[in-house]
């Protein structure tokens, strides 16, 4: 992320537990244009990041509050000590299917997403140079579980991407957080160039989908299964 972000060093949030383990590293720039430069995301990624309770400080022990600046924060626990990372739970395994047996359901789902999406979801390229893409990899069948969601080929379960925006998603390049009135937001954690990085903080909202109804729309529970992951690879600490 740093090569992806300039100024990453520079303007950097850093955030430790009480003996110093990194927790997280996110560039300010991230969190202004992403639309989420604010303490109670910063928490929320911690949440993510980590299995304990804690509170948010200063250097100087003291409260944050206000507009986040760059600087090294301390994530308090009870009790004190090194915090207990989360895992990382993703795959490198596409989101699309290519056996023979699933051809047929995978080329219905591209015609359904074409209907509802009808452009890239992430560039508005074209349709008809999009594939279709599933939220969480196709091989996860316990994440299908956990969520109770039986039809994996379901139009809520997929997203309409060009090919190479397709396999940043699949690498967690980028992921979409979803805000609490259900808009979508574009975070791009490695764009690798000035076009994708332009993308960072686009909102994708509601109305942009072409449904009949709720059920139809980006399944949000898989959405932010893929964000979580995204936090993890591209945010966590690694010294722990």
């Amino acid at each position: 992320m740093s090569v992806s972000w300039p100024g990453f060093k520079a303007q950097l949030i850093v955030v430790t537990s009480g003996s110093g383990q990194v927790i997280l590293k996110v560039p300010v720039r991230f969190l202004e244009q992403g639309g989420v430069l604010s303490w109670s995301y910063i928490l929320y990624i911690i949440s993510i990041c980590v299995t304990d309770d804690g509170h948010l400080t200063t250097s100087d022990s003291e409260f944050v509050s206000g507009t986040p600046v760059a600087g090294t924060y301390i994530f308090a626990t009870r009790p004190a000590g090194k915090s207990k990372m989360k895992a990382f739970t993703g795959t490198s395994e596409g989101t699309m299917s290519n056996s023979a047996r699933s051809s047929n359901l995978q080329t219905n789902l591209r015609t359904e997403l074409m209907i509802r999406d009808f452009q890239c979801l992430l560039t508005n390229a074209d349709r008809a140079d999009c594939i279709a893409a599933h939220i969480v990899p196709i091989s996860r069948s316990d994440i299908y579980d956990l969520l109770e969601i039986d039809f994996q080929y379901s139009v809520s379960c997929g997203l309409l991407l060009l090919a190479h925006q397709h396999t940043a998603y699949d690498k967690y390049r980028w992921s979409f957080f979803v805000q609490d009135n259900g808009d979508l937001v574009v975070h791009y954690f490695e764009p690798r160039n000035e076009n994708n990085r332009a993308l960072h903080g686009k909102v994708i909202t509601r109305e942009r989908f072409r449904v009949n109804g709720e059920e139809d729309l980006p399944n949000p529970d898989m959405i932010k299964w893929h964000y979580k992951q995204a936090i993890m690879k591209n945010l966590r600490g690694f010294n722990y």
